[in-house]
């Protein structure tokens, strides 16, 4: 049970570099150790019995083999998770947790050469040896909790009172599309297939959003909204699981990735849907609306509450079935009645996918319909509304179902009846978005930008998912941060026909902000585009900055 139980209690250990709002005391430590440790030395027990029951002798000459095999495992473990969530942690923690993975690697190694010494020569262990790896077995563990004890979260200045003003009277459309990507887009325009997109492109400017990894929905929209990164703005999940067995009303925001820790060690209990408490920093919205602006927001995470300001809010927990979700709460029936089922979906736009369409295009459509003629609604009976936040989940469920076939078919010539079929689904939802962002863009012909946006793409399975297939051709799509998502801008001061190359997520705040003639806030991860805009409108607008807009004052 030994190498399960220390294997165990570096799990432990781990959850509390993940997760560093855990109370990080005496009580809580060691419930997590003991249940961990309980629940994997049993596990051991189960797997080195069968093996070791009929050679009892040679048990205790195969303990230091395993015991440096957790430290090792460990250790690349520890350095993976620091790399992996790096943006998702505070770099003074990820620090630590990479020092902890280096003094772990060389606990095992030292219990590895121990092993190999007496393994090699089959010497006996002595009273030294034994002492040695037990010495080096529970400095592993203190290690682990010195390093996790020294870390103090870094005290966030007092951001000095901001003044804010000379924004620019525009209206500002953005549009977040779920999993769009330009390796999509930019051939379907070129072909005149998407005529609006097309346009844009020639008279705006467009780039390549690279993403942060791991892709989680929630985080990611936190930081196209915020301009911070998740461990700045707090949204570091899609989900928080409950772990009461550690501390009264604890929550794990982060598990340990690579092991399927979420099948077997959170002891039960429902994880809850990350919602506006988790996240610390402004929305763009947010922002706007203390500047004086009439914003709104349909579909986007964490929307509601929303301040003194924002002319309607409903967030995308709301489309879900979750209660509470509105602003203004008497909205909220009205809104419901604007939900789309299979019957009321225009014929035309179903005969693009066949006849009957496939149950995914119905979900995609119905989740976007519901969300574009509600904010259509809106926008008429609110026509003071100078800024729209509006994210359309479809394009993900049909991303993920087809774009692999789009791939092989479109971009490498595959011409098999599979492919075919599921590029056509791929661009016909690309142009039903394209007839909405025409739509929306003739609503109003005075100033006006208009930013779609998506924080990750889709790209055809490789590797691995295309080798299980055994020649068979995957047609389904991977949406993951290793395809970038995009910004496309048009409007007002944005230069024509220009690419921008490679951009991060956090760089669309203050891009936008600069757009609308605002300065960027210093705490923001990102920066401005500038290199977007006519070197005229750049002429005229420098560069601003501000310390913070969590301090504006009236």
């Amino acid at each position: 049970m030994l190498p399960g139980a220390l294997a165990g209690a570096h799990l432990a250990g781990l959850l509390f570099f993940l997760n560093p709002e855990l109370p990080f005391h005496l009580a809580p430590l060691l419930r997590a150790v003991l249940a961990y440790a309980a629940l994997l030395g049993i596990a051991s027990l189960v797997v080195h019995l069968p093996w070791l029951v009929r050679a009892a002798p040679w048990a205790p000459r195969f303990l230091p083999w395993s015991l440096a095999a957790v430290l090792l495992g460990f250790a690349v473990l520890d350095g993976a998770q620091a790399s992996f969530h790096a943006y998702y942690l505070p770099s003074g923690i990820n620090v630590r947790l990479l020092k902890a993975a280096a003094w772990l690697a060389l606990a095992g190694l030292i219990t590895l050469a121990t092993a190999l010494v007496h393994g090699w020569a089959r010497r006996p262990y002595g009273t030294a040896s034994r002492w040695g790896i037990a010495l080096v077995v529970v400095l592993s563990l203190y290690v682990i909790v010195e390093r996790r004890e020294a870390y103090q979260p870094r005290p966030e200045p007092t951001p000095l009172e901001a003044v804010v003003e000379g924004q620019r009277q525009l209206d500002l459309y953005v549009v977040g599309i779920d999993a769009a990507t330009l390796d999509a887009l930019l051939p379907l325009a070129e072909q005149g297939r998407l005529p609006f997109l097309a346009a844009a492109l020639r008279e705006g400017s467009c780039a390549r959003l690279r993403s942060l990894t791991p892709t989680r929905a929630q985080p990611l929209w936190a930081t196209l909204a915020t301009g911070k990164y998740p461990h700045r703005h707090g949204v570091r999940g899609n989900e928080l699981y409950p772990a009461a067995f550690i501390a009264p009303g604890a929550e794990l925001s982060l598990l340990p990735a690579g092991i399927g820790f979420s099948r077997w060690g959170l002891f039960g209990g429902t994880p809850r849907q990350a919602g506006r408490g988790e996240r610390r920093s402004l929305a763009l919205w947010e922002i706007l609306a203390q500047l004086g602006g009439t914003p709104g927001v349909v579909g986007w995470p964490e929307a509601t509450p929303a301040p003194p300001g924002v002319v309607f809010a409903l967030s995308e927990a709301f489309f879900a079935g979750t209660p509470g979700q509105v602003v203004p709460p008497s909205l909220a029936a009205r809104a419901e009645g604007f939900a789309v089922d299979g019957a009321s979906i225009d014929a035309s736009l179903l005969d693009r996918f066949g006849s009957p369409p496939p149950p995914a295009v119905l979900l995609a459509l119905r989740q976007d319909l519901w969300r574009e003629r509600l904010t259509t609604s809106l926008l008429d009976e609110h026509p003071r509304t100078n800024a729209l936040f509006l994210r359309l989940p479809g394009l993900r469920q049909i991303s993920r179902r087809w774009f692999g076939g789009y791939v092989a078919h479109d971009l490498e010539g595959v011409q098999t009846e599979r492919a075919a079929n599921a590029a056509r689904m791929v661009e016909m939802y690309y142009r039903h978005l394209d007839d909405f962002l025409a739509a929306l863009w003739a609503r109003d012909g005075g100033d006006r930008l208009l930013a779609v946006i998506s924080p990750y793409g889709a790209a055809a399975p490789g590797g691995w998912r295309r080798a299980v297939r055994l020649g068979r051709l995957p047609v389904e799509g991977v949406l993951s941060g290793r395809s970038d998502g995009i910004l496309l801008l048009r409007g007002e001061g944005v230069r024509a026909g220009s690419f921008g190359g490679e951009a991060a997520i956090e760089d669309v705040v203050p891009t936008l902000l600069y757009a609308l003639g605002l300065p960027v806030g210093r705490d923001m991860d990102g920066r401005a585009l500038t290199s977007a805009f006519e070197p005229a409108f750049r002429s005229t607008h420098p560069l601003g900055f501000v310390p913070s807009y969590e301090a504006l004052t009236e």
